[in-house]
């Protein structure tokens, strides 16, 4: 795959290309900073009063929090109707016993001095405070992780030479991967940190490519050069470390995000370098005391206290944990399973390599790997849906478990469709190899049941506005199933090159589509290496 194939797919991914198109939410979302007060759903019966509805509060944040249900008049509030408490993931219906009241409103409180609070907040008829639908930032949130894949997917040979690590990074006839990576995230960081890559990449990357050169080329000419090679290995030595940036830099964090596919091409050059430098040992003229600091030099760039794996993951929680903080509640699916994404694709996704690099580094098989990456959701966020990102790590069905260090595979579906006028999607049952099923959205009597039959879901096509109208699923072996009807042009196509679909989510809960099903969301494991 050519190492940003991926922006081709944003030709045909509709649902987070186009600007112009509603980002469609259910409005009942309420965000309560750290021991803070918030007060909603109020309702007024003027000057005579009147009935209430019944209040239901969902926390489906990562905090408790205390509803109390209060009464009064226009003048102000008089006491409270009914309090209680609840814990994430459930919820707790607040009744007013019938009485007549002329306002009546929600008081939720944060006492969490550390975390936000997160709460969908309804009537019992399902109405809730109302909103409007949005633009999200296309810019720094949906297309982010679409934007840049990883460097290279590729473990070092029996025959390559130093050779390959050029080939690899600097291909003839194209722009480099550093080019490359530049070009994607250039107008995400301000000027000055812009101008320090350029310096990075037209300084020291630079070099290093004439260095790799001229080694390749005595190694031709002569049998030893293992001067030359420990040299370039010593120099390597935390060249990472050029693409952190400090406390010094304002939004240090987020700049160091994304850069992130920097950071990890750097590593994965270092690791091919150190392996082809032990497949290639006796050529170089190296000795074994030569091999064993390339073997202390590339556990400690993968394993030390601030090695690669460790920067990686501390990221991975730091930014997934401040989006929750801080991200528009009524978007924090796609802003947070965006973040996680980007990581996935540009970081983690390479451990499995990495590791093998350093275990194997004469064994070029590709390993296993295990990283999910989540599509943006199809369809209006709902309850459940912000819930699944919400939580620490996804669950089953959208991420199967690992099962002996394997994914749990997915063997069938059941389609269950929703009649009101053309059929559209109501439910969906997953079957997986092990384990329970899992049900979502409603049931009904026709049903259409989709075999996997040992292949892979490559592409899954879903259309309607703010709710699921059709599905098609695309399989690695040609069959293609069409289920219920486009009726309208928003749509999303669900596909990620070098993967395949391995986890679906459903939901119905929202209020605005009745029984038709509401949203969806995918996702994804890495095609390479897999022994699906």
């Amino acid at each position: 795959m050519d190492v940003f194939h991926l922006i081709t797919l944003l030709l045909t991914f509709e649902h987070v290309f186009a600007e112009t198109e509603k980002y469609y939410s259910d409005f009942g979302y309420v965000s309560i900073e750290p021991g803070d007060t918030v007060e909603v759903l109020k309702q007024d019966r003027g000057i005579f009063p009147g009935s209430h509805q019944n209040v239901i509060l969902h926390d489906i944040g990562r905090t408790h929090i205390t509803g109390t249900f209060r009464y009064g008049t226009q003048f102000g509030i008089i006491g409270d109707i009914t309090s209680y408490s609840i814990y994430p993931g459930s919820k707790h219906t607040y009744v007013n016993g019938g009485r007549p009241y002329y306002v009546t409103n929600m008081r939720i409180s944060n006492s969490d001095k550390s975390v936000r609070a997160i709460v969908y907040g309804e009537f019992t008829n399902g109405g809730s405070d109302g909103g409007k639908n949005f633009p999200l930032d296309i810019n720094t949130n949906n297309l982010l992780r679409y934007l840049t894949s990883k460097a290279i997917s590729y473990i070092p040979k029996v025959g390559d030479m130093l050779s390959a690590v050029v080939q690899k990074f600097w291909p003839e006839e194209k722009p480099s991967i550093w080019e490359e990576i530049k070009d994607k995230v250039k107008s995400l960081v301000d000027d000055k940190v812009q101008d320090a890559i350029n310096g990075i990449l037209e300084g020291d990357i630079a070099q290093y490519k004439a260095r790799l050169e001229t080694l390749t080329e005595e190694m031709n000419k002569k049998n030893n050069t293992a001067l030359h090679y420990m040299a370039i290995a010593l120099s390597f030595i935390g060249f990472e470390k050029k693409f952190i940036f400090s406390q010094g830099h304002a939004d240090y964090k987020k700049i160091n995000y994304l850069l992130l596919p920097l950071y990890s091409s750097v590593i994965q050059m270092k690791m091919m370098f150190y392996t082809i430098g032990i497949i290639q040992a006796k050529k170089i003229g190296l000795d074994d005391e030569h091999i064993n600091d390339i073997e202390n030099y590339s556990k400690k760039l993968l394993h030390d206290g601030e090695g690669a794996i460790n920067y990686i993951r501390n990221m991975y929680k730091e930014r997934v944990d401040h989006t929750y903080a801080t991200g528009r509640a009524g978007a924090i699916f796609d802003l947070m399973m965006t973040v996680r994404s980007y990581i996935a694709v540009n970081g983690l996704e390479y451990f499995a390599n990495w590791e093998h690099m350093l275990l194997n580094p004469t064994q070029p098989k590709i390993p296993y790997n295990n990283v999910l990456v989540y599509s943006n959701f199809h369809g209006r966020q709902t309850k459940e849906m912000a819930r699944m990102a919400i939580i620490e790590n996804a669950i089953e069905p959208l991420a199967p478990v690992l099962i002996s260090g394997r994914r749990n595979k997915i063997t069938k579906v059941e389609v269950y469709m929703w009649a009101k006028l053309k059929s559209k999607i109501g439910g969906l049952k997953v079957h997986f190899e092990i384990g329970p099923t899992y049900m979502m959205g409603g049931t009904s009597d026709e049903i259409y049941t989709i075999e996997w039959n040992g292949a892979k879901l490559m592409k899954l096509t879903t259309s309607g506005g703010g709710a699921l109208d059709e599905l098609i699923f695309e399989f690695s072996d040609g069959r293609v199933f069409k289920l219920g009807w486009q009726i309208n042009p928003s749509k999303t196509v669900f596909e990620l090159p070098n993967h395949h679909i391995v986890g679906i989510f459903l939901t119905n809960d929202s209020f605005a589509t009745a029984h038709q099903a509401s949203s969806i969301a995918v996702s994804y494991q890495s095609t390479e290496g897999s022994d699906f």
